[in-house]
């Protein structure tokens, strides 16, 4: 499974993220800026630690799960 990590500087310079589950595989650089961008625009995500401030960056985290049989 692929998941999209938006990471952003709160107000109290702490990091947060936002986890997307199945990123469209065709997003570019500039699709997931414009995405970040209109997060914080809307403020619409408060932190513990106040609302977001600025894009820290952003990652596709590809996870794998391999079962064994033991049962």
């Amino acid at each position: 499974m692929k998941t999209l990590q938006l990471q952003f500087v709160t107000v109290a310079n702490k990091t947060a993220s936002l986890s997307v589950n199945d990123p469209k595989p065709t997003l570019t650089d500039e699709d997931v800026k414009q995405a970040m961008n209109a997060v914080l625009a809307t403020q619409v995500f408060i932190d513990a630690d106040g609302p977001f401030a600025s894009i820290k960056g952003a990652q596709i985290i590809e996870r794998n799960v391999t079962p064994f049989a033991v049962n």
